[in-house]
């Protein structure tokens, strides 16, 4: 080894503490490579020549080559960019950057660019570190209606909240249904049923229970428009068959009317529960008004013959049928009033009736039958039986006698 004022030609002169003559920059970069006297390596290019191409510092990368901005903040040209693009109108000062500035945050194709190109969405999360255009957004849309701002997004925000079918809106389009479960969608119908925005009439909010008026699926305060009708909980057009409404114009159905008139009788649409019978129908006919009474009237009531059938029917019968009661009930206490006989025991002063079988009747022939006044006093011990016809007569006999040994008496007929 041996000290020169220069390297030869070819050599590299290597810039360090010891100036060193070399066949070549290993590691390092090539400074005045086109100064064969002159060329150094050197381990950073100077700032008037800033980018490394091809092993030599150059002042810009060539025509079609890209300057790559690394994590060492070192400039290097390149034919191919695996990250961004800078200035890509530009080939003479086109930068590759790991990430695309504030400025011009959106990768459009690989570019740089301020906004993403006509009909692609920017891609707006908060897990992407880089704002990316994309051609198809599958999750939601912002700005849907502007070609220059379409926003891909992972949640809608809240200046636009509901999913309206991939689309970040501020409320649903007229006409559709609001879902609030964990996030706000639009929906063209309801499972269950819906109510109104008290402040926008349009705006239509799905609810899993209805405790209102219940209008086809809409929760109501009450009823309006074509089904007027309150049936219950549910509003109709009209009173079901068998219905009457309450009263002209109160829209109420009812099941029966309790102590009212029932007017229209033959128009099953249109029965009404009234209090009083009005002009054109004067006259009450049992349950009913009506215009004319077939048999005359009474003041302003129907005679009975114009009532209905089945009522005079039951107005005749009931008195006939409590005659017949009096009457069979009289028959049944005569009858038992002349076929018993009182006795008195010896014991008290107690009285059995006694009331013997008509049709047949055992006749008892004791061994031995005391008599008092002409009846026989019996013990029960032996019988004959024996089929007898029926008595006609019931004998007197004296009860007040005391001597008699018997706690019973039977009367032999």
């Amino acid at each position: 080894m041996s000290c020169v004022d220069r390297c030869s030609t070819g050599a590299y002169n290597i810039i360090s503490d010891n100036l060193v003559c070399v066949q070549s920059c290993q590691n390092m970069y090539i400074l005045n490579t086109s100064n064969q006297n002159s060329k150094y390596c050197i381990s950073v290019c100077p700032s008037d020549l800033p980018y490394y191409q091809v092993g030599a510092c150059v002042i810009k990368c060539s025509s079609g080559a890209y300057n790559v901005v690394n994590a060492q903040q070192t400039l290097v040209c390149t034919d191919s960019c695996i990250y961004y693009v800078l200035n890509v109108t530009s080939w003479n000062s086109k930068q590759c950057v790991t990430q695309c500035p504030s400025a011009i945050p959106y990768s459009d194709s690989g570019n740089c660019t301020s906004r993403c190109s006509s009909s692609f969405y920017q891609v707006v999360s908060q897990s992407v570190q880089q704002l990316v255009c994309l051609s198809s957004c599958s999750q939601y849309i912002l700005n849907a209606s502007n070609q220059n701002s379409k926003q891909c997004l992972s949640v809608c925000p809240d200046t636009a909240p509901y999913n309206d079918f991939g689309l970040c809106s501020a409320r649903c389009a007229s006409g559709m249904y609001e879902i609030k479960n964990n996030a706000l969608m639009c929906a063209q119908s309801c499972k269950t049923y819906y109510i109104r925005n008290s402040s926008n009439q349009n705006s239509l909010q799905c609810v899993d229970s209805c405790n209102m008026l219940l209008q086809n699926k809409e929760c109501v305060q009450s009823c309006y428009g074509s089904q007027q009708y309150k049936e219950g909980t549910t509003c109709l057009p009209r009173c079901s068959s068998g219905m009457y409404m309450v009263q002209a114009n109160s829209f109420i159905c009812t099941i029966a009317c309790s102590g009212m008139y029932i007017t229209n009788m033959s128009n099953e649409n249109s029965k009404q529960c009234i209090t009083q019978c009005p002009p054109d129908l004067p006259y009450y006919s049992p349950g009913a008004c009506v215009a004319t009474c077939k048999f005359g009237v009474d003041g302003t009531n129907c005679k009975a013959s114009d009532m209905n059938k089945g009522t005079v029917l039951i107005i005749v019968l009931i008195p006939v049928i409590a005659v017949i009661g009096v009457l069979v009930i009289v028959f049944i206490l005569l009858y038992q009033r002349k076929h018993s006989v009182q006795v008195r025991s010896l014991y008290g002063d107690k009285v059995k009736i006694i009331k013997p079988k008509l049709k047949y009747t055992d006749v008892i022939r004791p061994r031995a039958i005391p008599v008092r006044n002409g009846v026989q006093l019996i013990q029960p011990g032996a019988v004959e039986k024996k089929k007898q016809k029926r008595v006609k007569k019931v004998q007197d006999f004296d009860i007040n006698d005391q001597n008699t040994w018997f706690s019973e008496f039977r009367l032999v007929l």
